[in-house]
């Protein structure tokens, strides 16, 4: 049976969390900072939650067709992208405003891969899965995306 599997990275952004807000929240946008992802299609309502996209993902130089769905926003302070089909399939961005900084805890959760194929490659794919969280965090602290 395959087990829920967490991966948590954090850091210190130089940026309001009112922008690192609207930033995460807007799938217009989400694909400058979070790496792998292409840019997502609206399917149906484009806005607020329970928005739905459709997305091309690659993780460990696989690229996955999904659909995703903006399950939670709490301005300024989380948000969630789920894979449909489940929230075992997320990942939530919890900000913490600072005055004109933002502490940021990125949790990616996923169904890690079972059998004996999966017992392979589960290692490899939460190496993946980290690296991406951390390249993505790199980037949000960069602020490329606020031009």
């Amino acid at each position: 049976m395959a087990q829920l599997t967490r991966i948590e990275v954090g850091g210190s952004l130089p940026h309001p969390a009112e922008a690192v807000f609207d930033l995460l929240s807007d799938y217009s946008r989400v694909d400058a900072v979070i790496d792998g992802l292409e840019p997502l299609s609206p399917i149906g309502a484009s806005s607020g939650v329970g928005a739905r996209f459709a997305a091309s993902i690659t993780i460990a130089g696989h690229r996955h067709s999904v659909e995703l769905e903006l399950s939670e926003a709490c301005r300024p302070v989380l948000v969630t992208w789920s894979g449909l089909g489940g929230e075992d399939r997320t990942i939530t961005f919890h900000l913490a405003p600072r005055q004109q900084a933002t502490d940021l805890r990125i949790v990616a959760s996923y169904l890690a891969p079972d059998g004996l194929s999966g017992a392979l490659t589960r290692p490899l794919v939460a190496t993946a899965v980290r690296q991406m969280a951390e390249r993505t965090l790199r980037l949000l602290r960069q602020g490329d995306w606020l031009s």
